[in-house]
């Protein structure tokens, strides 16, 4: 029913009260925010965390907006929405951190005492050397992976997978470890 309307139109519908013009502004907005996200951030289990806060950047620029700033909405979100995108990747969270106390043995007796589980793994893995180097400078040393890849010359998306797999391999060995 709005498709024919642009965007100047859209929020004055907005701000009548259309649920119609919110949900048709949306849409024509998403793929933008899901293409630039994807540009930005291909890999990982975030993209759709950035998403989300791409929409709700979208929300506030709907409700901040105001014709006479003389630029168009367009621009405007645009801006709004790279300088927060921008922000949210230079976030250590979104790049992978994750620190090794974080509850990734949750189902652990309380009494296993953490020296014993971090020898374990370190045993677990002692041929793989850059999983050795991931566990002992990511997981335990809290140092994060971008800086890590820049140290030792790796591809950031290669340490960025080989962590995820150590901890979906750390999750099934302490799991066995307790049966």
């Amino acid at each position: 029913m709005y498709s024919n309307y642009n965007d100047y139109e859209l929020i004055y519908l907005i701000n009548e009260g259309s649920l119609g013009a919110f949900k048709t502004l949306f849409k024509k907005y998403d793929h933008l925010i899901l293409s630039t996200i994807s540009e930005s951030y291909p890999y990982g289990d975030k993209l759709y965390d950035l998403a989300q806060e791409g929409r709700m950047i979208l929300y506030n620029c709907v409700k901040r907006y105001k014709p006479e700033m003389g630029v168009t909405f367009y621009s405007f979100f645009y801006i709004c929405f790279k300088r927060k995108l921008g922000k949210e990747l230079e976030k250590e969270y979104y790049k992978g951190f994750i620190p090794f106390n974080e509850n990734l043995y949750s189902n652990l007796e309380s009494d296993l005492n953490n020296e014993i589980i971090v020898t374990y793994i370190k045993n677990y893995y002692r041929d793989d050397e850059i999983a050795l180097m991931i566990i002992e400078e990511h997981l335990l040393g809290n140092e994060s992976i971008q800086k890590l890849a820049i140290r030792y010359g790796i591809n950031y998306y290669e340490l960025y997978r080989k962590k995820a797999s150590i901890i979906r391999s750390m999750k099934k060995v302490l799991t066995n470890l307790m049966v």
